[in-house]
């Protein structure tokens, strides 16, 4: 799987996960020499047992960059990076109900929501984890630190045990294969895109848990987008 983040900023930051569990953080560089592109890898780092099936990347309002990052092994991990640190753990959690991993993420533009959705057909919302609430964390309880090692060298980091805030079940018949807040400027903030194995993409307003629209096709949906030049347009891949 690959994500890219959405702002201007940082467009040339690339992540992909990998069969072996790892992600890996990419720039891209122009070749004065050749006038061709590259890419340069920032960091590696090993999230998961499992497989990784889904990834999201955001630059938050205060440009903090964060990637959510989804495995066959029902995990989810957030991870914050700055270019001196390299890629930290800051949250962590283990479905609790395991007969269905984690298929597809999307972080809303620009902010901090983030929206998965599962092999049973829910939807789930999320938050990131406030770095002041786990320093809080840290200082005011010390059988309440969460400090983990990494599987690259050791390194600890302090993150936090993360809950969904919000969750619609049954939201699809089938797995989710697809999920987009909008990449146009104006996408309105409350509305998600679906896509489904059920052959269907729904419109949601996610604030009062509302179907809006339900387009229903002959054909599982695979995975969708939308367009960042016009506002509505959602572009969905099949099987065939």
């Amino acid at each position: 799987c690959l994500a890219y983040s959405h702002n201007s900023s940082s467009s040339n930051l690339i992540c992909s996960g990998c069969y072996d569990g790892t992600i890996h953080l990419f720039q891209q560089q122009e070749e004065e020499e050749s006038g061709g592109e590259s890419l340069e890898k920032l960091h590696t780092v090993t999230v998961a047992t499992g497989p990784m099936k889904a990834l999201a990347m955001t630059r938050t309002e205060n440009q903090s960059l964060w990637i959510a990052a989804a495995s066959l092994d029902h995990s989810l991990s957030l991870y914050q990076y700055s270019q001196d640190a390299g890629l930290h753990l800051r949250g962590h959690c283990i479905q609790e109900d395991t007969s269905a991993a984690i298929s597809c993420l999307d972080f809303q533009r620009s902010s901090s929501l983030l929206a998965s959705g599962d092999g049973k057909g829910t939807i789930r919302l999320w938050n990131l984890p406030s770095e002041e609430g786990m320093e809080m964390e840290s200082t005011s309880d010390s059988t309440k630190k969460k400090k983990q090692k990494t599987a690259t060298g050791g390194q600890k980091t302090l993150h936090s045990d993360i809950k969904a805030h919000s969750t619609m079940e049954s939201a699809h018949s089938q797995l989710i294969s697809g999920l987009s807040w909008g990449n146009h400027s104006s996408s309105l903030s409350s509305h998600l895109i679906s896509g489904s194995w059920d052959h269907s993409i729904k419109l949601w307003d996610v604030e009062k848990q509302d179907c809006l629209l339900t387009l229903n096709g002959s054909r599982v949906v695979s995975c969708l987008d939308t367009s960042y030049h016009t506002e509505g347009v959602v572009a969905t891949g099949h099987p065939d």
